[in-house]
């Protein structure tokens, strides 16, 4: 499932500016472990929990003790969570994140005196034991997913308990257990389930069979009624019993990792390409020296979940195996691994036609990114609008607003897309400004508005919350084809109008023929690159405009990538670089020469990049678009082509102790509208509370963006408290909601100045609901 998305109307924050300081951490391996960390343990759970955008580990046993305590793990550090009321300490018990109601579901396992047939569930705060009417037999070492197919609740089958080996299959629909299956997998122990997203089905992987004590390689499929056995291929493992496995939303692909295979230990990462009835695996084994990826030994009964958030794998814990079946150290690692460098031919059967000069964005609160017009290869200018989840394509029909191209589109966090201007033939532009309902683009209730203008180039500030557009081309005196150096913002009136406002900048660009654009959301700068000052002479200029200042400066980095136009720009939020990939240069007499490069942009320098993987092949006037979800950079067009290509890189994480690490900020009491919700910081020190300013503060004041739970939202509205001087441990304060906030979604960030560090402090982004009164 995709992250949980708030609705758009509001965010509120309290919050103040944070200080950049020091530099950008080095990118680090594909597979890294934090210092701070849980104590070491086997058999404890990791599931990702959608509302808060974190993965939530519970309970393990450490030699003879069972354990009740409950963390979070964030991209900083682990947090530990001390909720008022805790299910009794156990391991080897299971649980499964039910999106539909926000909780995490845990049932059973083996406590310190006896097995455990109980239901817990976690609703980001406290945990809250569950009566129902049926439970399933006490057990332990079974399989829970959630399955989100047809009839969604959470799926439980296998495990051992004082009855014995278990081979029933029961569902749990937020109130009460069901008997859904008594025939299916064998009874079986140490066997994994996940629900891949594209098949719509609930997959369930080896274990170790009771009547045969054998570890099995079998794969089940569950279609919401009963199970079918799938058609596996490919090179999968022989048998695996005690592993992880997790639906990697990044890669589609099922993940098994870990575990064991007969009496060895298993150090091989498995992906699955799914269907509704198959699957084929591939091996992925470890890279080896020389790579900068190491993979964790291997191990059995160690927490796995994928990160949906930031896009990575997750595995803590567990107990080192070797390859005599001998068990050794139980240990407290957490490792995580993202996918590696490369382009992706994504194999998508529907899709849009070949496609030049359209609009590409990624919409934040539909989770897809949305496609526009364009020129085609026979059927003139485009009308239609598509959407892209990562693996589809949806038609949403022809426009009635009709066709276009060259046209600007970008994505207003927390309101709607933005379309403006474009054209239908160089007669023809337009200067409307509109928004996409999610059905269709409709016009905005704009003030003053640019000229018409086509080749439009537009980004969005997320921190000014504007729509800042530079350049392009307008009709002055009758005359089309004039380029602009024109500098215009779009901001919001409130009450859903809006106005265009014409900056007096310091500095400008030259007239540049098509340049491409992108917002660096850490440096809180617009980054254009390139363009052509005339029909044959291609620009590698680089400027930076700072919206505050109204400033436009050129930058002079060490290396540049070679001239071009018609190349397409985005911003890695994961990784904080700006991307540049593609474009052309155009030659005296009609030469003309396209290009297949990517570059990226790190504040400071220009690398290119050289995956290992194929590429796109040259590319011009097409289109990026980065999906924040699923961390990918997504390309589509060029030439009449109608592939979807995508682009993804490891991720660097933030050290433990920098500004904006390890302070939190909790929720006491439940937001309930007309009420006043109260908030705590467990760890304030002394922190003199400042003005209020608009968020997020990005959290990773070096390289990564705040966690994407609230980076991917705006509109914040400020409630100002009085400032305060909070000292002591811990410290909390209130703040009342209004009635009319019922049922939307707040996001609430806290940044304030440490006066022992003498430095600012921003706590991580904090997503709640209000309740109905």
């Amino acid at each position: 499932m995709s992250p949980t998305r708030l609705p758009p109307l509001a965010q509120f924050v309290v919050a103040a500016a944070s200080l950049v300081l020091g530099a950008a951490p080095a990118q680090g391996p594909a597979w890294g472990s934090p210092d701070y960390r849980p104590a070491a343990r086997a058999g404890g759970v990791l599931t990702y929990q959608e509302a808060s955008g974190r993965p939530l580990l519970f309970g393990g046993r450490a030699g003879s003790n069972t354990l009740d305590d409950t963390w979070e793990q964030d991209r900083h550090a682990w947090i530990r969570r001390t909720p008022a009321v805790s299910p009794p300490s156990r391991w080897l018990h299971a649980m499964a994140a039910d999106p539909r109601r926000g909780v995490v579901v845990l049932f059973g396992g083996e406590g310190a005196t006896s097995w455990l047939a109980d239901t817990w569930e976690w609703n980001g705060e406290n945990w809250r034991q569950v009566t129902t009417a049926t439970t399933p037999p006490a057990r332990a070492q079974h399989a829970m997913a959630y399955h989100g197919g047809t009839n969604p609740q959470v799926l439980l089958f296998g495990g051992l308990g004082p009855t014995g080996y278990q081979g029933q299959t029961w569902g749990f629909d937020g109130t009460d257990w069901q008997l859904r299956a008594s025939s299916g997998p064998s009874p079986r122990i140490a066997s994994a389930m996940a629900f891949p997203e594209s098949a719509g089905r609930t997959f369930l992987v080896g274990g170790r069979d009771a009547a045969t004590g054998a570890t099995l390689a079998d794969v089940w499929i569950w279609n919401g009624t009963n199970w079918g056995t799938a058609a596996v291929t490919g090179n999968g493992p022989t048998g695996i019993a005690f592993h992880g496995l997790t639906w990697d939303r990044g890669r589609q692909r099922l993940a098994l990792v870990g575990g064991m295979t007969g009496f060895a230990g298993s150090d091989v990462m498995y992906l699955g390409d799914v269907t509704p009835t198959s699957i084929r695996w591939t091996a992925l084994p470890n890279p080896g020296a020389g790579t900068g990826v190491v993979d964790p030994p291997s191990r059995i009964r160690a927490g796995t979940c994928y990160d949906e958030a930031h896009a990575r794998l997750v595995w803590f814990g567990g107990q080192l195996l070797d390859n005599g079946g001998n068990y050794g150290a139980v240990v407290n690692t957490v490792h995580d691994r993202t996918a590696t460098s490369g382009w992706v031919l994504r194999p998508v059967a529907q899709r849009p036609v070949g496609v030049i000069e359209a609009g590409l964005a990624y919409d934040a609160s539909l989770g897809r990114t949305l496609l526009y017009g364009g020129g085609t290869q026979f059927a003139g200018i485009s009308a239609r609008t598509w959407s892209y989840d990562g693996a589809t394509w949806q038609d949403h029909g022809n426009s009635a607003i009709g066709a276009r191209m060259r046209h600007g589109l970008v994505h207003w966090r927390g309101f709607t897309t933005i379309l403006f201007g474009g054209e239908t033939g160089s007669s023809n532009q337009h200067n409307d400004t509109l928004g996409w309902t999610g059905t269709d683009w409709v016009p905005l209730i704009v003030g003053n508005s640019p000229p018409p203008t086509s080749f439009v180039r537009m980004v969005y500030d997320s921190v000014r919350q504007r729509v800042v557009m530079h350049g392009g081309y307008v009709t002055r005196q009758g005359v089309y084809g004039q380029v602009s150096t024109e500098t215009w913002e779009l901001r919001s009136l409130g009450f859903g109008a809006f106005t265009w406002d014409l900056r007096t900048t310091i500095g400008t660009p030259p007239p540049l023929h098509q340049p491409a654009m992108a917002y660096d959301e850490r440096r809180q700068r617009v980054v254009l690159f390139g363009g052509d000052y005339s029909w044959e002479n291609a620009s590698n200029e680089h400027w930076e405009y700072e919206g505050v200042a109204g400033r436009w400066t050129r930058v002079f980095p060490p290396q540049l990538p070679p001239p071009r136009l018609l190349h397409a720009m985005s911003y890695d939020v994961a990784r904080g670089v700006v991307l540049v990939h593609g474009g052309a240069r155009r030659f005296f007499g009609g030469g003309f020469m396209s290009y297949d490069d990517l570059w990226e942009y790190d504040g400071a320098t220009w690398t290119q990049r050289t995956p290992s993987t194929t590429t796109p092949g040259n590319k011009n006037s097409h289109n990026l678009a980065y999906d924040v979800a699923r961390a990918r950079l997504v390309a589509f067009g060029s030439g009449f082509a109608t592939e979807t290509w995508e682009f993804q890189a490891p991720v660097a994480r933030q050290a433990v102790g920098e500004p904006g690490g390890g302070m939190q900020m909790r929720c006491l009491r439940a937001p309930v509208a007309g009420q006043s919700m109260s908030f705590e910081f467990p760890s304030p020190s002394a922190l003199a509370w400042l003005a209020l300013m608009p968020m997020p503060v990005p959290v990773a004041t070096h390289s990564i963006a705040a966690p994407l739970s609230c980076a991917s939202q705006a509109f914040f509205f400020g409630i100002n408290p009085p400032l305060a001087t909070l000292i002591g441990s811990p410290a909390s304060f209130s703040m009342h909601l209004p009635g009319w906030l019922a049922g939307y979604g707040l996001c609430l960030q806290g940044v304030a100045y440490d006066v022992a560090g003498n430095c600012f402090r921003a706590t991580d982004p904090l997503s709640v609901t209000v309740q109905m009164p």
